[in-house]
């Protein structure tokens, strides 16, 4: 632990201190380019039994059975 996680996307250096933060990079950086990209992900089936969602329209639909973490984990993209 301690190295931060880095990755290059279209010639575009991130970085950040764990997944998350390198997953919200990735994910703003392809709205960038495709503004549907995330309402496209959002609206792929769940992955079997898996509850959590990892992108959602709606904060609430993130974790359902976990609704008191949500203020903490859930971040906003883009408006709408």
């Amino acid at each position: 632990m301690g190295e931060n996680i880095t990755f290059h996307l279209r010639g575009v250096k991130y970085e950040s201190q764990n997944y998350r933060g390198s997953a919200i990079h990735l994910f703003n950086a392809m709205a960038e380019d495709d503004i549907d990209i995330l309402l496209r992900f959002v609206q792929l089936p769940k992955h079997g039994d898996q509850e959590k969602r990892y992108l959602a329209r709606k904060k609430n639909d993130l974790y359902p059975p976990r609704k008191r973490y949500l203020p903490e984990k859930a971040i906003e993209f883009r408006k709408g």
